[in-house]
Parts: C-alpha cells; sequence; structure tokens
C-alpha cells in the first residue's frame, strides 16, 4: 500500500518487514490491520524505533499486552517511552511483563516489596480485579515516585515486581509507567521539529507513492515504479515544483541531468528545451497518452505518462503541414 511504501522511504526499512509486524500486531492486540499500521507510522515519527526494536517489539510482545488486558494504545507507548529512553534489548517491554506476571501471581518476594514500598498486596489484587494489570502497574509506579531513587525500599521494589528487566531499563522508566493506562492521544509530538519536519515527510512520501499506484493503474496495474518506465517521467507540486522523476526524463527530453533536482521549476526546465519543443506544445494534451493527477493535501501532482521527443516532433509536423 502507499503507506507502507511511505513508511519504509521514509525511515530506510524494508516494506516486507513493516506488513509482517503489522500483520503480527493486528492478531496479537485484536485490531485491525490498518490500525496497526497506524501505530507503527505513528511510532516511527515520534521516535519508538531509535533503538532499531520497533518492528520487532509489534511483531512478538501484542500477545502478552493483550491478554493482560493492556490496549494497544499502551503497548506502543511503553515502546515509545523506552525507545526514547535509550534501552534496548527490549527491557522496557520486559520489565512491564514481569511486573504483570509478578503482581498476579504475588510471590513472597514480590508481596514482601509492595509493603516496603508502603502499599498493600490487598490493594493490588484489588485494583487487578476492578480495573486490570495496567492500573496495579500504574499505583506501583506512582508509589516508588514518592520514595527517595536511592532507597533500598526502591531496590527492593524494582527487583522484586519488575525483575532483573526493570533493573536494566532503570528507575526513569518505571516512572513512566504510571501513566500506562493513560489515553495520551498522539505520540507525535507537536513542539518537537524533528518529529513535525519527519512527519511532512511522510506525507509527502505517502502522495509520491499513491502517485505511483495511478501510474501502475494507468499501465494496466503492472506494479509500475517511476524508474521502471520507459517513459520520462516527472512530478510536480502545486508551485511546479519539480518533487519527483526518473533517469529517462532527462534522457527523453533533453534535459541535464544537474537541472533537475527537488524544487526545480517546470518553466526554468523548459527553456532546456530545444526551440522547436514550444511551450505550447508541451501544454497540449493531444501529445500526452496517459495524464494521472492527484490531488494532495497542498495542491496536486500531476504525472505526464509517454511524453517523447518522437511524439512531439510528430506533434509539431503535422502542425506544419496543417493549412
Amino acid at each position: 500500500t502507499a503507506s507502507v511504501a511511505a513508511i519504509s522511504k521514509t525511515f530506510k526499512v524494508e516494506q516486507q518487514e513493516i506488513v509482517v509486524a503489522a500483520n503480527a500486531a493486528s492478531k496479537q492486540l485484536g485490531i485491525s490491520y490498518g490500525e496497526a499500521l497506524g501505530f507503527i507510522e505513528e511510532g516511527f515519527v515520534a521516535g519508538s524505533n531509535l533503538n532499531g526494536e520497533l518492528l520487532d517489539s509489534a511483531k512478538e510482545y501484542g500477545t502478552f499486552f493483550n491478554e493482560a488486558g493492556l490496549s494497544a494504545g499502551s503497548f506502543f507507548k511503553v515502546i515509545n517511552e523506552g525507545a526514547k529512553q535509550g534501552i534496548f534489548s527490549d527491557k522496557a517491554i520486559d520489565s512491564v511483563k514481569e511486573a504483570a506476571i509478578r503482581l498476579r501471581e504475588l510471590p513472597k518476594t514480590t508481596r514482601e516489596a509492595i509493603t516496603a514500598i508502603g502499599l498493600d498486596s490487598e490493594e493490588i489484587t484489588t485494583l487487578i480485579a476492578e480495573k486490570g494489570i495496567g492500573a496495579a502497574i500504574a499505583r506501583v509506579s506512582e508509589q516508588l515516585g514518592t520514595l527517595k531513587a536511592d532507597s533500598p525500599e526502591v531496590g527492593q521494589g524494582i527487583a522484586d515486581i519488575f525483575g532483573g528487566a526493570g533493573e536494566d531499563a532503570g528507575l526513569g522508566f518505571l516512572l513512566s509507567l504510571k501513566d500506562i493506562n493513560e489515553e495520551t492521544g498522539s505520540l507525535i509530538d507537536s513542539n518537537n521539529e524533528y518529529q513535525v519536519q519527519q512527519q511532512k515527510l511522510l506525507q509527502i512520501n505517502r502522495e509520491l507513492a499513491d502517485v505511483q499506484v495511478e501510474i501502475s493503474n494507468a499501465l494496466g496495474g503492472t506494479g509500475a515504479t517511476l524508474d521502471s518506465l520507459n517513459q520520462g517521467v516527472g512530478i510536480f507540486d502545486e508551485h511546479d515544483q519539480l518533487l519527483a522523476w526518473n533517469a529517462k526524463l532527462g534522457a527523453v527530453l533533453g534535459i541535464p541531468a544537474h537541472h533537475l533536482y527537488v524544487g526545480a521549476v517546470f518553466e526554468a526546465l523548459l527553456d532546456d528545451l530545444t526551440a522547436e519543443m514550444r511551450f505550447a506544445d508541451l501544454r497540449d494534451r493531444s501529445l500526452f497518452e496517459d495524464i494521472a493527477i492527484h490531488e494532495a493535501d497542498a495542491g496536486h501532482i500531476a504525472v505526464a505518462i509517454n511524453v517523447t521527443i518522437d511524439r512531439i516532433e510528430r506533434k509539431i509536423a503535422a502542425d506544419t503541414d496543417q493549412p
């Protein structure tokens, strides 16, 4: 799909890996493929892949979160927080998994740790029964935040509630779990300029992917991409500035390669053509076998297919022969 292609191009990951992760997350979390892909897309923009583990985590841990009664939103929020804090090897998710198991089963060491941090095991059991495991994890995290970070009680709580994974993840991450059940909306920080730029780039790549689908459809659904076409193709934005093109565009129209770059103005490219290839001729739709128009948020992108020098010259010759 266009979304998968856009994610792949923007974040330099293989399309197949994205599809596999989205399918797995969809089945494991009990959500639609589109919803899973949306979470993955948002995660990439929000920095959830800073540790390179977003897709692997999405494939491997959804079942546990679903069985624990934790939402898909919580799942991807935990992945995001772990990545932002530089936590590797799935320690962030593993620490949540450890806490969920221990708080449910309440072995002796965990009961003692709960008491040490100032809570009661009965309160935890009641929270799980009434509000789910996420509420219990959030309560423990909140309580840890009221204690001195270097206190023995905090150390005991981390070791015997969150286990070795929690120790590796660190107190900072564990304190963030107080919001594990909260619906915070988008993971994307609108005040983070880098994330905003990544979001814009993703949208541009999605629109270009949509255009390539239209090209493929225009060619009978052959799955063609810009570079696989035998024709010269250029894609321009609403300001007539070049967004994308294939290598044959310059060859077909005789435009020097160094004149083709993102932002090149259509009018300026016309100046590179021979005098016979008049502007009026290039604007004449009869020269084009197909015109695919893609409406984008910022305007439109027009793709001309099968623009060749021979066809232009035939058109000029035909006009010249007319009385």
